[in-house]
């Protein structure tokens, strides 16, 4: 799996993209309720990052060794951190169900990623706060790429509550955000207006063999044509903006 970020601002603007694992052998974990926790050792920084200009990451995987054996964790999310006049870190995930898990939680990305747009990139928006301050933004991608939404670079948006109709999946927060069991999203709530500030950017690069954990996404049979729908118009769009790069 590979992200990447398009600064489309006109100044230069430095962060991180990180990964996250659902990881067993972390103090506390509950197979049950997995939660993902960010692997700061697996991040990929850009520095100065100019207007215009794009950086890319490979997402790794992660070994880690429980009860003897060794265990290869993919990356079930992953985070985008910039800063600029203000910080955003976005977590990008798909939220869904999994066998022997109680409710909601994130899934793998990259099968979750073909499943629904092949092996071609997608996007989503990396929301600033007009006035300056700090957010947290968590983009739902199971509904977000289902949507067939549309943005641009310095696109402006409203929000209430922190959502708006024109971002949908997307929740936006001035503390960090938390996945409910349920699937609901927990945090403060941001009103006022935001901008696109980057373009986030993902791909599956490679077919991997789905874990246990990965058998359904959350509403998948009732969203699956129309998400199918938008996830054509968005690699369509994808694939228009890689030419306009080249």
């Amino acid at each position: 799996m590979t992200a990447s970020f398009k600064n489309d601002q006109n100044h230069p603007v430095s962060g991180d993209i990180i990964p996250s694992y659902l990881d067993p052998t972390v103090p506390g974990f509950n197979p049950f309720m997995p939660k993902s926790s960010l692997d700061e050792s697996k991040k990929t920084s850009f520095k100065d990052l100019q207007p215009g200009k794009e950086t890319k990451a490979t997402l790794p995987t992660k070994e880690v060794v429980v009860n003897g054996e060794k265990l290869t964790l993919p990356p079930t999310d992953f985070q985008v951190r910039a800063s600029g006049s203000g910080t955003t870190t976005t977590t990008l995930a798909f939220l869904g169900t999994a066998e022997g898990v109680s409710g909601v939680t994130e899934l793998e990305m990259a099968p979750l990623s073909l499943l629904l747009v092949g092996e071609d990139e997608w996007l989503a928006p990396d929301l600033l706060d007009a006035s300056g301050g700090d957010l947290e933004v968590f983009v739902n991608l199971t509904e977000w790429l289902g949507s067939g939404a549309t943005f641009t670079g310095l696109q402006s948006f409203s929000l209430s509550d922190g959502v708006s109709d024109d971002l949908p999946g997307v929740f936006v927060s001035t503390t960090p955000i938390t996945v409910n069991n349920d699937g609901s999203l927990q945090g403060t709530p941001f009103d006022g207006q935001v901008f696109v500030g980057g373009t986030i950017d993902g791909q599956a690069v490679a077919v991997p063999a789905p874990s246990g954990l990965v058998l359904a996404l959350a509403g998948m049979i009732s969203l699956a044509p129309f998400a199918l729908r938008g996830c054509r118009s968005a690699v369509r769009r994808a694939e228009s903006r890689r030419r306009l790069r080249a």
